[in-house]
Parts: C-alpha cells; sequence; structure tokens
C-alpha cells in the first residue's frame, strides 16, 4: 500500500477533502449549531495551503532526443574508416 505523500497531488486533495467531509459530519460542541461551517473552513483552508506548496504544473511539450550515434551509423563509420585505411 502507498503512503500518501507517494500518491499523485489530486488524489491526495480527494483524500484530505473526503477525511473532510467525514470530520464536518461529526465536529460539533453542545450548543454550537456552526460546527460543521467551522470544520468545512478549517478543511478548506488546509487544503488551500497544500496546493500553495504544489502549484499545478502546465503541460509542456517534451523534446524527445534521439541518440546521438545509434547502431547504423557507428557501422557505417567503421567500414568507412576501413576503406580509407586499406
Amino acid at each position: 500500500m502507498k503512503k500518501l505523500h507517494e500518491l499523485d497531488t489530486s488524489i491526495q486533495v480527494e483524500i484530505v477533502k473526503s477525511a473532510g467531509a467525514v470530520l464536518a459530519k461529526n465536529f460539533g460542541w453542545p450548543g454550537g449549531s456552526d460546527g460543521t461551517q467551522a470544520a468545512k473552513d478549517i478543511v478548506t483552508s488546509v487544503v488551500d495551503a497544500f496546493l500553495s506548496l504544489y502549484p499545478e504544473e502546465k503541460p509542456h511539450d517534451e523534446k524527445i532526443e534521439e541518440p546521438k550515434s545509434d547502431t547504423e551509423e557507428i557501422q557505417q563509420k567503421r567500414k568507412y574508416t576501413r576503406r580509407n585505411t586499406e
């Protein structure tokens, strides 16, 4: 099983939000009707702080570099070198 910090950021956020929803349902104190809202505010601020630490990376085109010399080129160079030395 992976640990929370090993998961993708979007999955981590969903887990924290789900935990916050459970907290919001069960959070309250006698005579306080706004316990649910307080729990939601706490979770929202924690998620916002977490997301500010890991800003969303914009996808960018990756340039794939081909190897500078592959086997065919090396063989051709060797053949050419042999012809010149003979």
